[in-house]
């Protein structure tokens, strides 16, 4: 699938699968948060590939309370 193809399909997900993934918030402080980002890395790399989607809950919907520029 072409790159903005697969992009969009991510973006219109309304949930994860094994090759979308999102996380409603990623703060690069809390202990933990980089080593649980790595694992999912790995497990796309490991299985051919996919999208991590930063900012969107577990149901497809944009968390209104994460900040990106934190």
């Amino acid at each position: 699938m072409a790159p903005a193809k697969t992009m969009n399909a991510a973006l219109d997900a309304k949930r994860e699968s094994k090759s979308v993934d999102f996380k409603a918030m990623f703060t690069p402080a809390t202990p933990g948060a980089w080593q649980e980002l790595v694992k999912d890395i790995v497990a796309f790399a490991n299985s051919g590939g996919g999208q991590i989607l930063f900012g969107v809950r577990d149901d497809g919907t944009p968390n209104p309370g994460w900040e990106p520029s934190d």
